[in-house]
């Protein structure tokens, strides 16, 4: 375990194998510390401490590793999550979804902390291969013509909120 600050003077980090704590706000994207296209592989974990962005135009696809984002998470590009991997939005924070931007699940989400997932816009997707289950206490938007689907079931759970507003 390294601990310190990370000081860049362009380019991007390379991050192999461990755990990465992002103890200031995290971006994927151009000007963030991971680049624009950033693989969570086995192995891999990324704890970000602050809120999140990713970039329109930009991915953080979470294959085989593990993402957890314990304060607020814009997706404005791609963020995906294969079968084999770990997704946890921290209760009490919001996933927001706009701009077009993605969020997709291969195989079953479980949305199940007390937390918020907006999606907002057209072209603003979440969506899963598998299962879709709203439960603990979470909250669930779609708004102005966003959309939420699910490959399989969908399951809202007592104490869980879906709202729907023009979306789909």
């Amino acid at each position: 375990t390294q601990n310190g600050t990370l000081n860049r003077a362009g380019g991007a980090f390379n991050f192999t194998s461990g755990t990465f704590n992002a103890n200031m706000p995290f971006v994927a994207g151009a000007s963030g510390a991971l680049g624009s296209s950033v693989t969570l592989a086995s192995g891999q974990t990324l704890n970000a401490a602050s809120t999140v962005t990713i970039d329109s135009g930009s991915t953080l696809a979470i294959s085989g590793g593990t993402f957890n984002p314990q304060d607020n998470l814009t997706v404005n590009g791609s963020l995906t999550r294969d079968a084999f991997s770990a997704f946890l939005l921290a209760a009490g924070k919001t996933m927001t979804v706009q701009g077009g931007g993605s969020a997709s699940f291969t195989g079953a989400f479980n949305h199940n902390t007390a937390s918020t997932i907006t999606v907002t816009g057209a072209g603003s997707t979440l969506s899963t291969t598998g299962a879709l289950s709203l439960t603990g206490g979470s909250t669930t938007n779609v708004l102005n013509s966003g959309s939420l689907s699910s490959g399989t079931t969908a399951t809202l759970a007592a104490g869980s909120n879906l709202n729907l507003d023009s979306g789909t």
